[in-house]
């Protein structure tokens, strides 16, 4: 049940046009400060789960790991990615209630990065 929630939401994110995809989309959506939520698929190496773990904690980002049962790849219309960027704050929200977790998001007020 809480796979079938995350990939609605993913899928929603993807349809609204505010999920970044890909190593290179995700470290600058991340960097620019348009990013409210990182996922990272269980999947992707090890020295790029470290690398973003560690760009998401200087950054301020949260982010969360993606079960590969999820195959978030699919339901976000794209065939291989495993990184992934949530570039709204109420769809991050959503995404962290279909975890079934309270997560401490980037208050509005702080904005985007500039």
């Amino acid at each position: 049940m809480r796979d079938q929630k995350i990939r609605g939401a993913i899928g929603l994110c993807a349809r609204a046009g505010k999920l970044a995809c890909g190593d290179f989309a995700v470290k600058r959506s991340v960097q620019m400060g348009t990013a409210w939520l990182v996922l990272i698929d269980e999947r992707a190496a090890e020295g790029t789960r470290k690398r973003l773990q560690y760009l998401c904690g200087t950054c301020g980002v949260p982010y969360r790991e993606l079960p590969a049962s999820v195959e978030a790849a699919v339901y976000a219309g794209k065939s291989n990615c495993l990184l992934f960027a949530v570039q709204d704050e109420n769809l991050a929200k959503l995404v962290c209630n279909a975890y079934g977790d309270e997560t401490k998001h980037r208050s509005a007020e702080e904005g985007v990065q500039q």
